[in-house]
């Protein structure tokens, strides 16, 4: 594998210029963070001022996991994906994209080679189509938690989700030989950083965010998850464009432009600032995306985000499993 630590810093003074399928979105965000609104005045007292910064980071607070994976395990990493494949049409729920499992395991493999190791973790798992990619995929060393109401859905604010029968996860992450599992039946809202701090969990490589779907819920994770993730840890977040859930994009849209050390590399894949060239590398090389204006003839605009460049687009013919 190429070195791509001492890539150069990608540009950051450029502003977002949505592409065409994103006019919709970028207008509705503009709205939402220029209306006086219930949704803008919580998002004000959610940040405490125009820019977010953390007050406690997890990676200051608990003792890092080191781990030294060897090849074998790095390559069973990969195969882990193939092997929940066949499983996870067990799993309850809407079948995953195929290629957001093979992104997990290749994503978990390029991390864990770079020496990019910690907890993963999930706020909002339902029964666990998405946690358990990420999940397998894990080394056992690296504590996995999962944050979901479980049967407490009279919590559920905006009734995404539904019931989940705790008894009934647990079975299948003894199927799948999912260890050094951690479940926090309860609302996202009531977990903090020192949450973690109390459970002596290092900081996540990896923190998945699927929980509520309104602009306060999904805002507020996502600060969380900023806060919980090492340096160079992912934040993954669910339904980013989904029109049927403007709240996550509204949301995504006032984070991205109020947390400067949070930068996208793929859709919609966020890392702290100091790794974007390192990952937005490994996300060029992946035979599926396209990554840059020069592969479809487009204006550079188009492969940017919140004013860095993202990979945006799927290639036609890749069948949905990346390599």
């Amino acid at each position: 594998m190429p070195h791509l630590t001492n890539l150069p810093r990608p540009p950051t003074d450029r502003l977002l210029q949505p592409h065409p399928r994103v006019h919709v979105v970028a207008i509705l965000a503009l709205l939402a963070a220029t209306a006086p609104s219930p949704g803008a005045s919580a998002a004000r007292r959610l940040r405490g001022g125009s820019v977010f910064r953390c007050a406690r980071e997890l990676w200051r607070e608990v003792e890092p996991l080191r781990v030294a994976p060897r090849l074998a395990q790095l390559d069973s990493v990969v195969g882990a994906a193939m092997r929940y494949r066949d499983y996870e049409k067990e799993v309850e729920g809407n079948m995953i994209w195929a290629m957001s499992l093979s992104l997990s395991s290749k994503l978990a493999q390029f991390q864990l080679s770079h020496g990019i190791s910690g907890s993963v973790g999930e706020i909002g798992t339902y029964y666990g189509k998405y946690f358990f990619s990420i999940a397998t995929a894990a080394l056992p060393e690296e504590p996995k938690v999962d944050i979901d109401l479980f049967e407490a859905q009279h919590l559920n604010v905006d009734r995404s989700g539904g019931f989940v029968d705790s008894g009934r996860f647990r079975r299948h992450a003894a199927a799948l030989g999912v260890a050094n599992l951690t479940l926090l039946s309860q609302d996202s809202s009531t977990v903090t950083i020192n949450t973690f701090v109390q459970m002596g969990t290092p900081a996540f490589r990896l923190f998945s965010v699927d929980g509520a779907h309104t602009f306060e819920a999904t805002l507020r994770d996502l600060q969380l998850a900023a806060c919980a993730i090492k340096r160079g840890g992912v934040i993954v977040l669910d339904d980013w464009l989904n029109m049927d859930w403007t709240g996550v994009v509204d949301a995504s849209f006032q984070f991205l432009h109020n947390a400067p050390s949070i930068v996208p590399f793929l859709f919609l894949y966020l890392t702290t600032r100091e790794f974007h060239p390192l990952y937005l590398a490994w996300a060029q090389q992946l035979p599926c995306l396209h990554c840059s204006s020069a592969d479809r003839g487009m204006h550079s605009s188009r492969y940017e985000l919140a004013g860095t460049p993202v990979c945006m687009d799927v290639r036609s013919g890749c069948g949905g499993w990346c390599g």
